[in-house]
């Protein structure tokens, strides 16, 4: 039987894994959706949303991208790359590169 007190740290663990598993789609978006290859940066842009809104599913990587909806453009690369440090995810992040 497992104790109590040793199911909260491994459910944080899965937790910290989703999110660093969604973020690492939310960094590659726009190849992993398709959307490289479309030429109108609108629908574009859609597809991405679109995409990404049936590929997260932990709230933490759905927060972040909700914060970073209100953050300048300036500021979008740096605090996706903060965010998805902080949830585990360390690899490259062509999104937070995309002007």
């Amino acid at each position: 039987m497992i104790r109590t007190w040793l199911v909260i740290p491994l459910l944080a663990l899965v937790a910290c894994a989703n999110a660093g598993e969604d973020f690492e789609n939310i960094c590659h978006a726009e190849a992993r959706s398709g959307a490289a290859s479309i030429a109108d940066p609108a629908q574009r842009a859609q597809h991405i949303a679109q995409w990404l809104e049936a590929n997260v599913s932990s709230s933490d990587a759905k927060e972040a991208m909700a914060a970073l909806a209100h953050a300048s453009p300036e500021s979008r690369g740096e605090l996706l790359r903060a965010a998805a440090r902080e949830l585990g995810y360390t690899g490259d992040c062509p999104m937070a590169d995309a002007r």
